[in-house]
């Protein structure tokens, strides 16, 4: 969780003039340029992971959140992918970086695909 809610707060985009990032709505987008509905996107990911993870841990494994835990982490992951895509041609015609926000909300998405398959419930 920690991974996923600093990848929203650190900087996606890194240029000569500062840091710009995912919360701020100025970046080049998948959706379109400035779009807000990828940050949507990918705080609604993590709050699905967060309750998916209480769920379990309150009410023991007895539910199956673990397939939610898993199948949303492996979104991230793929969200990310795409928004990185996405952004690195557009960076790139500005002179700007991908920054470290977006890798950081990578390893949350890996870290929630593995915490889901550790969730799962032996038989």
């Amino acid at each position: 969780m920690g991974l996923l809610v600093a990848g929203l707060v650190l900087p996606w985009a890194e240029d000569s003039s500062g840091h710009r990032g995912v919360l701020d709505g100025d970046i080049p987008w998948w959706v379109g340029p400035g779009d807000v509905a990828d940050t949507w996107l990918l705080i609604v990911a993590t709050a699905v992971v967060l309750w998916a993870l209480l769920v379990s841990v309150l009410a023991g494994n007895g539910q199956p959140m673990w397939l939610m835990v898993a199948a949303t982490g492996l979104f991230v992951m793929a969200f990310c992918v795409a928004e990185g895509l996405a952004m690195d041609d557009d960076l790139d015609a500005a002179g700007s970086e991908v920054g470290l926000g977006l890798f950081v909300a990578y390893a949350g998405g890996a870290a929630a695909a593995i915490s889901g398959v550790l969730l799962r419930p032996s038989r």
